[in-house]
């Protein structure tokens, strides 16, 4: 098979491992803040963490990753794709670690710390893989099928967030919280696998990369490269902004939101 056709293989997996955790704490919300049934009754080791607690630890993901990806071009041009890929590897192993791992705390303000900070560290890798997986794309399918790049990475995540919703919602009355969060640390294992595997072909494939004219570092700061940008662009930005920054704050607190209004627990 082309090298290509495997780059894109692993950036789908990668973009549907990502969503996936993403999407847990939207799906696991009544868990965290204690509100679910197997909460109330002793059945289930939930969290009790306020909502905003809660939204801290969902949007910290986005915040640090859209730091990340700011600063992931010249973590780029200065140290190579490959040690780049590898160091996003390690920072979403160890986050989605923490992130599993502060739900053993018996204390809640202790467990909101130890999560938030995983969460932060998670999107701190997955910011900066995503903008490494778009420079590979836009590399290996240059005037190649590079839309059909795109769409299949776009696709997968989405694929992701949709399998989140539907398979943990499903479980978690039968395996708990710690178990769904364990689950999540698995997908996510993927993701950082995925991430080595693109590392060892960038490697492989070093001088066939640091020679295309696309990938070229640049003397220009981040200022002066901002300054270049149009009009066209800071529109895409404001579009892009306001959708994500209306969805997510719904997806976050949506399941609570519909279960509470409609006055009743969800029974998972």
């Amino acid at each position: 098979m082309d090298t290509r056709w495997w780059v894109l293989i692993f950036c789908a997996v990668n973009g549907f491992c990502t969503d996936f955790f993403f999407e847990e704490p939207s799906v696991l919300v009544q868990r965290l803040i204690g509100t679910a049934e197997a909460c109330v009754d002793g059945t289930d080791a939930c969290l009790n963490l306020n909502l905003l607690q809660f939204n801290l630890i969902y949007s910290a993901n986005s915040w640090s990753s859209a730091v990340a990806a700011i600063f992931a071009g010249l973590l780029i041009d200065r140290h190579g794709s490959e040690v780049s890929l590898c160091a996003s590897a390690a920072l979403v192993f160890i986050g989605s670690l923490m992130f599993a791992l502060g739900a053993y705390s018996s204390d809640s303000s202790t467990a909101f710390a130890v999560m938030l900070v995983g969460s932060l560290i998670t999107g701190l890798g997955s910011g900066a893989a995503v903008v490494i997986m778009h420079r590979l794309k836009a590399f290996w399918f240059l005037y190649r099928e590079l839309a059909l790049a795109f769409s299949v990475h776009i696709l997968m995540g989405r694929l992701g967030s949709a399998v989140c919703f539907v398979l943990l919602g499903s479980i978690v009355r039968q395996i708990g919280l710690r178990s769904c969060l364990w689950l999540g640390f698995v997908v996510i294992l993927f993701s950082a696998g995925s991430l080595v595997a693109l590392a060892f072909i960038d490697q492989r494939e070093a001088t066939l990369l640091s020679s295309s004219p696309t990938l070229g570092s640049g003397k220009a700061g981040v200022v002066q490269r901002i300054k270049q940008l149009d009009g066209m662009f800071w529109c895409f930005v404001a579009t892009i902004f306001f959708f994500y920054g209306t969805t997510n704050s719904f997806i976050a607190n949506g399941p609570n939101f519909i279960a509470v209004s409609a006055g009743q627990r969800w029974r998972h």
